[in-house]
């Protein structure tokens, strides 16, 4: 007996094969590249957009989940859906008032409303602007007006020659430089 174990002792340990090696690190790297994606999934960063979206499916009998979709369609320049979305939140605060309860959303509608009205009010802005500048054609301030009156309607073209104007009349002025900053960022 004591010959076999010193042969045993002398003879050398059996190398483990890299198959086998493989094979027992396989199901563990799966695992973890499973749970990986999965936190991937719950912490990467969405846009407002798509959380108005799953706030509107998960909740689609609240109208402040209507709101927040309108506020976020809104922010897109979408600005059909977001009033569709708004009467929406709208009809369902109603439905809630009769039960006692739409107080709880008035001021999401309040201040939905608000966002939603300040379309209308800024190209009401803008057509006075421009009939001051029919009057006043180079005057530089009213310029700069209307470039971020223009921009924040979406419409750049406008906004960009308003700046050119300004620009071409004040070099280099420090609002103009801020406000070219601003636009140009976007484009």
């Amino acid at each position: 007996m004591d010959k076999v174990k010193k042969i045993l002792l002398l003879l050398p340990a059996p190398k483990p094969t890299l198959v086998k090696t493989l094979i027992s690190w396989v199901p563990t790297t799966i695992l973890a590249v499973l749970l990986a994606l999965l936190l991937l999934q719950l912490l990467w960063f969405r846009s407002s957009l798509d959380k108005a979206l799953q706030r509107a499916q998960r909740w689609p009998q609240l109208p402040s989940s209507h709101f927040y979709l309108a506020k976020a369609l809104w922010k897109t320049g979408q600005e059909t859906l977001a009033q569709k979305e708004f009467r929406l939140g709208e009809a369902q605060t109603k439905n809630f008032k009769k039960i006692m309860m739409g107080w709880l959303w008035q001021y999401d509608w309040e201040k939905t409303k608000n966002i939603l009205e300040q379309k209308q009010k800024t190209e009401h802005e803008l057509n006075q602007l421009n009939q001051l500048l029919s009057n006043y054609p180079y005057s530089w301030q009213l310029l700069l007006s209307k470039a971020v009156l223009a921009y924040q309607l979406y419409q750049d073209q406008t906004a960009q020659e308003a700046l050119n104007l300004a620009n071409w009349l004040i070099p280099e002025n420090q609002e103009v430089v801020k406000i070219r900053d601003l636009i140009g960022k976007k484009n």
